[in-house]
């Protein structure tokens, strides 16, 4: 068995519950500081949680990830998606300690509609939380050589704020007010599906794989979010809220991500995310489908 020290930054968020939950059963030894013990925007926190622990291996899955927060408070955005990125980065480089850092299929814009994207096409998020992942990627590539960047796409769970916790909290309250307005094809993932991912990563390097760094795409099989929004109503047996036509693929933005890359270099495939729905959905309470959001939390 391979074992080991793993500093995990987000470990209060989903995917940080799950990734402590899964690393410790893997018999590694888990720190994950909370934000009393570790600020992100403090670089001497940073600091202190390296070399107080001294990790051989390092997950970054925090960040400020709410769309509107990030618009209204650019500042807060790019102090953690960016400047504590390049700290945590900097700290890895100085232990030697590989990095995983977890980033978004937002650092596109979202413009090509007749094919997935690939690790190696051009960069150019239109949104502020999108702008800021970008700079937190170059932080990493230019901070340290052992990184491994996994691009995702809207992790979703029961908890937290995402796409399916949204969609839930929505079910009784906007059915007559839904539209396919703002659609979008996408690679939805569930966080249990992103941490097993995450973790097939970590013990292939922590066990001296030499050809697993670089900039990786995982998300789940190709759908849009108005179909997604609608088998999350069915799946919690509601009626679906949205007109089910198939929307003009040629009139909306696609961020479906190619996975090609970690197949052939991880034998990791994209799951099938109806799958990963329903088994998310009996997840949630059998008596009521209503479930708290927190903000910035996936």
């Amino acid at each position: 068995m391979v074992t080991g020290k793993i500093l995990i930054f987000g470990g209060e968020r989903l995917t940080g519950q799950n990734l402590k939950k899964e690393a410790a059963s893997n018999g590694w030894d888990v720190f994950a500081p909370t934000k009393a013990e570790c600020d992100l925007s403090s670089a001497k926190d940073i600091s202190s949680a390296f070399h107080n622990f001294s990790p051989d291996f390092v997950i970054n899955a925090a960040d400020v990830n709410d769309l509107s927060i990030c618009e209204e408070d650019p500042r807060l955005a790019k102090e953690v998606n960016f400047h504590a990125v390049a700290h945590i980065a900097g700290q890895c480089d100085t232990l030697n300690a590989p990095l995983l850092h977890l980033s978004s299929d937002l650092v596109f814009d979202g413009n090509a509609p007749d094919q997935p994207y690939s690790e190696d096409d051009g960069m150019n998020p239109l949104c502020e939380y999108g702008k800021t992942k970008l700079l937190g990627e170059e932080a990493v590539r230019h901070g340290m050589y052992w990184h491994v960047i996994l691009r995702t796409s809207a992790p979703f769970g029961t908890t937290g704020n995402n796409l399916f916790t949204s969609a839930i909290k929505n079910l009784d309250t906007t059915s007559s007010q839904q539209s396919n307005t703002g659609d979008f094809l996408f690679s939805p993932i569930s966080s249990l599906s992103l941490t097993k991912a995450i973790l097939i990563i970590t013990k292939a390097i922590m066990g001296g794989k030499v050809d697993g760094f670089g900039t990786f795409h995982l998300g789940g099989t190709q759908t849009s979010k108005n179909e997604f929004i609608s088998e999350t109503a069915k799946a919690c047996g509601k009626m679906p809220s949205l007109n089910e036509t198939d929307p003009d693929k040629t009139q909306i933005r696609n961020l479906t991500l190619d996975c090609s890359k970690i197949m052939a270099r991880y034998g990791i495939a994209p799951p099938d995310w109806k799958t990963d729905l329903l088994r998310t959905a009996n997840e949630l309470p059998k008596t009521d489908v209503s479930i708290p959001v927190k903000c910035c939390d996936s």
